[in-house]
């Protein structure tokens, strides 16, 4: 067989034309791969986005709940506050008693004091035989 019959070149070709194939082949499948891969990407970025817009929705609505809750307790006790300074008697009192009777308890006596009303004691000073 010589080198330059012609079922040898038809014999070559036909193996160059497999390997190229084979290469195309493998290049696109690579191509799609990448293709699908950012297509899946981006789906998934939207994906996240819906869910984002879900959960802000969600939290949107229970904040205007709660607003709404706090508007109508503002209103109650607004409303409860122009009553009272239309009715200054609006503490119910003992039949027996007058708003100013406190039944005899001094109430100065009562009051509370604080720290700075008690008098500083250094017991660092005192003798230790002053207690026996």
């Amino acid at each position: 067989m010589s080198l330059c019959s012609s079922q040898w070149i038809s014999g070559c070709t036909l193996k160059v034309v497999k390997i190229i194939q084979r290469f195309l082949e493998e290049k696109f499948s690579a191509l799609q791969y990448t293709i699908f891969d950012k297509s899946l990407a981006d789906l998934k970025t939207r994906v996240d986005k819906v869910e984002c817009n879900k959960r802000h929705k969600v939290a949107l609505n229970e904040l205007q709940a709660k607003i709404a809750r706090l508007t109508k307790r503002y209103g109650t006790v607004k409303e409860d506050l122009k009553k009272r300074s239309d009715n200054p008697q609006s503490t119910p009192q003992s039949p027996g008693k007058t708003v100013g009777d406190t039944g005899g308890i001094n109430s100065a006596a009562y009051r509370r004091t604080s720290l700075m009303d008690i008098p500083f004691i250094n017991y660092g000073d005192m003798d230790s035989r002053s207690f026996t």
